[in-house]
């Protein structure tokens, strides 16, 4: 079916106080989520023409600032090209994947989810800690079965997602759209581009 090809996901989850910035399951996932077809936008690597900063040196830049107490310059120096461009990608995902780490504090995470849960996107959500230890307001919220306790269960659930021959379960948030019919109508009307 390929029901995922053309659709793009956002990957949520803590950067400000993980190791490494959180790019290890980030770059675990994009290679197997792109090989579905999946676009990705990913919040360490921002595909944004005009972008240029890393997400380290954008962390580091508001680290100094808050060091040296010049709290003013903070939001309007980053405000914009970190949290406008993520919040940006959270609108443009048909869903998205959240690593939830019960370890961590994933501030931005819970804004990005909020707009998206909104949205009625969905929302993969993985707690390497266990789905039995995922905060009760996330069962309330979302469908328990968005829900995982491994990345492999979240492959797994967006394998079938992918791939299952009959009718799949869409929670009223999965939207399938003709992709493939969208690209040759275009295409049909105004040539390759």
């Amino acid at each position: 079916m390929n029901r995922l090809a053309g659709m793009t996901t956002y990957l949520i989850g803590a950067m400000d106080r993980v190791e490494g910035g959180g790019e290890a399951w980030r770059d675990m996932m994009t290679p197997w989520l792109q090989k579905r077809g999946v676009f990705i936008f990913n919040p360490c690597k921002k595909l944004v023409l005009g972008y240029n900063r890393t997400e380290q040196a954008g962390r580091d830049g508001i680290n100094k600032m808050k060091a040296d107490g010049r709290y003013d310059e903070i939001r309007p120096m980053y405000g914009d090209e970190i949290r406008g461009v993520d919040m940006r990608m959270v609108d443009e995902s048909s869903f998205l994947v959240c690593n939830l780490n019960m370890q961590e504090y994933p501030c931005g995470t819970h804004e990005e989810w909020v707009t998206a849960n909104r949205s009625k996107k969905p929302i993969i959500v993985v707690n390497p800690h266990g789905k039995a230890s995922t905060p009760n307001w996330l069962f309330l919220a979302i469908p328990h079965q968005f829900i995982f306790g491994s990345f492999d269960e979240a492959k797994d659930y967006l394998n079938h997602i992918d791939t299952f021959e009959g009718e799949v379960e869409t929670f009223r948030r999965w939207r399938f759209f003709d992709r493939r019919r969208m690209m040759r109508e275009t295409i049909e009307l105004y040539g390759e581009f």
